[in-house]
């Protein structure tokens, strides 16, 4: 796991590569970020962040409170399939609060719109795309693995909820909810 506040506010450049390694086991009492809360926070100078898929890693991948928060020249982010929530019993955030908040050059996400086997559905924590201005929505990944060139302007299928002020401040225009919002 990438520990709390373990590289915030270096000047790592460019592209950012978390490797699929960094996971957790799936497991009904286990609350852990392998990405811990303010890990990457003001880091100005990171432009995507593209998270690893992989076959032969198992476990959940969320993503601690404020970890990319302030990332100012951040653009766009790639999501594993392994992203989840805590358990099927709790409304565990797969993305905690503020997670991108503020990273004003945001403009696409890529998730998958299917889960990895035992992983649960997650929420979105509040603010997690506050005060990004040019925010456009998400890309997402069919089950056959086939990305398309368009932002969607729906929520994936394995969101199951959305925190308060979640898109506050962003340049989201348009939003289809799905039945699996509670």
């Amino acid at each position: 796991t990438l520990g709390e506040s373990a590289f915030a506010g270096t000047s790592i450049t460019g592209e950012l590569t978390i490797p699929s390694r960094v996971r957790i086991p799936v497991t009904s009492k286990n609350t852990e970020f392998p990405i811990g809360a303010s890990c990457f926070q003001n880091c100005t100078l990171i432009t995507s962040v593209v998270c690893e898929e992989t076959d032969s890693v198992t476990g959940a991948f969320r993503i601690g409170s404020d970890a990319f928060a302030g990332c100012t020249s951040l653009a766009t982010v790639v999501l594993p399939k392994a992203l989840s929530g805590v358990s099927a019993s709790t409304s565990g955030d797969g993305l905690a609060a503020s997670v991108f908040e503020g990273c004003s050059k945001l403009q696409t996400v890529q998730v998958h719109d299917s889960l990895e086997e035992g992983n649960v559905a997650y929420k979105l924590g509040s603010s997690v795309f506050a005060d990004c201005t040019l925010f456009e929505g998400f890309i997402i990944v069919g089950e056959d693995g086939t990305i398309p060139t368009e932002v969607s302007g729906e929520l994936p299928s394995c969101v199951n909820g959305i925190g308060a002020y979640t898109f506050e401040n962003s340049g989201i225009v348009k939003m289809t909810l799905h039945e699996n919002i509670t």
